[in-house]
C-alpha cells in the first residue's frame, strides 16, 4: 500500500459523501482510505459503513469524542501506507492530487511535498511565497518555508501550515514519533508541520492547485461567537508550543515580530471569548476572565512590545500592556452591542 489517507469524520453527513466520491474518483488507485470518526451523532456512520462495504480501500474506525488531534493520532497509528496524506470531511480533493503528489515526492526524493490549494469562501488560491514549482534544503525550509507561515494576518481567512496540503512520509513521522497535540483543537496542524519540517531534508513546493478547501461557518477558523471556557488555557499553551518548536531549530529571534504579532491576534482572540455574551455568564464574571488574561505571565511577554501601526489596535494594546481590566472588559462589550 503506497498511500494512507485519513479522513477524519465529525457530524458530516452532509458533506463526508462528497469527499469520499473525489477519493473513489482519483487517477491513482494503490492507497487506503481511513475514516475516523471523532463520536457524530448524525448519519455520518452509516455513510462511511456503506462506503466500506462497497469498495475494500475505505476502512471506518471509530474513536470517542476527544478532538480531531486524538481522531489524526488513531489514523496515524492504524495507517499501512509508505506516504501519509490528511483530507478533512467537508473538503474536496482534486482527482489527479495523490497521482501528483506520489510523483513528485519520489522524482524529486522529498520528505514532504506541499501543493497549492483553493479556498471555497473566499473563491482564491492560496499563494506560496515561491512562484513556481521548487525543491527547498534544510536552510531555505528552516530560513524561508518555516517563516512564511507566519507572515499571514489572522483576519484572512488563509491556511498556512496545513497537513491536508502535504503528502508526508511515514518512515519520518514513525521515526520522530510525531503526533498530533491531544491538547489542540487550533492549529495543531500548524504545530504537526513545523516539527515534521523541522526534521525534514528536502521539501518540494508544487504549485499546481490539488485541494478544494471548505471553509464552511462551523469551521473552527470562523467560530468565534460562543463562549468557550478552555480557549485561552489553550491559546497560551500554543503560544508556548510554537515558540518552543521555532527555539528548536534557532528561528525564533528573527521572525520574532511576525510570530508575536499572530500572538497578540490569539490573545485578543481571547478577549474577544471572555466577553462573549451569555444568559449564564454575567459582566463580573467576563471580567475576572480579562483580568486573569492581561495578568497571565506569558501574555505580559508577548504584549512587551507593540508591533501594530493600526490605532484602533494599539489603543487596546496599550490597555492590555496596563491591565486595565475594567476598560477592557466594557470595551469588548460595548462593540458587541
Amino acid at each position: 500500500m503506497n498511500i494512507s489517507v485519513i479522513v477524519t469524520v465529525y457530524n458530516a453527513e452532509k458533506t463526508i459523501e462528497k469527499t469520499i466520491r473525489a477519493l473513489v474518483a482519483q487517477t491513482y488507485s494503490e492507497f487506503e482510505v481511513l475514516m475516523v470518526d471523532n463520536g457524530s451523532t448524525d448519519r455520518s456512520s452509516q455513510i462511511c459503513l456503506e462506503y466500506q462495504k462497497k469498495d475494500k480501500r475505505f476502512r471506518y474506525i471509530y474513536v470517542e469524542q476527544k478532538g480531531v488531534s486524538n481522531a489524526r493520532n488513531m489514523g496515524l497509528s492504524c495507517a499501512k501506507g509508505k506516504y501519509i496524506c490528511f483530507c478533512d470531511a467537508d473538503d474536496v480533493p482534486k482527482e489527479n492530487m495523490l497521482q501528483v503528489l506520489l510523483q513528485d515526492i519520489e522524482t524529486s526524493q522529498s520528505d514532504c511535498v506541499m501543493c497549492n490549494y483553493y479556498t471555497e469562501r473566499d473563491n482564491c488560491n492560496s499563494v506560496f511565497p515561491f512562484k513556481s514549482d521548487k525543491s527547498l534544503g534544510v536552510e531555505e525550509i528552516r530560513e524561508k518555508l518555516i517563516p512564511a507561515m507566519f507572515t499571514c494576518s489572522l483576519e484572512v481567512p488563509v491556511v498556512w501550515g496545513t497537513v491536508w496540503r502535504c503528502i508526508f512520509k511515514n518512515s519520518l513521522i514513525r521515526d520522530i514519533r510525531l503526533k498530533f497535540d491531544s491538547k489542540l483543537t487550533f492549529a495543531e496542524d500548524l504545530c504537526f508541520v513545523i516539527e515534521y519540517l523541522s526534521n525534514a531534508n528536502k521539501v518540494y513546493l508544487e504549485n499546481k492547485v490539488l485541494y478544494y478547501y471548505s471553509l464552511t461557518d462551523g469551521s473552527a477558523m470562523l467560530s468565534f461567537n460562543q463562549y468557550k471556557p478552555y480557549l485561552f488555557k489553550e491559546r497560551v499553551w500554543l503560544i508556548q508550543k510554537i515558540s518552543m518548536l521555532l527555539n528548536n531549530i534557532k528561528v525564533y529571534q528573527y521572525m520574532k515580530s511576525d510570530v508575536e504579532t499572530i500572538f497578540q491576534e490569539y490573545i485578543l482572540e481571547c478577549i474577544g471569548n471572555a466577553t462573549v455574551k451569555s444568559e449564564n455568564r454575567s459582566l463580573i464574571e467576563s471580567f475576572k476572565d480579562v483580568k486573569n488574561i492581561v495578568s497571565n505571565e506569558c501574555v505580559v511577554h508577548v504584549f512587551s512590545k507593540i508591533y501594530t501601526q493600526d490605532k484602533r489596535h494599539r489603543i487596546v494594546f496599550k490597555m492590555i500592556q496596563l491591565k486595565m481590566s475594567v476598560l477592557l472588559t466594557l470595551y469588548y462589550s460595548i462593540r458587541r452591542g
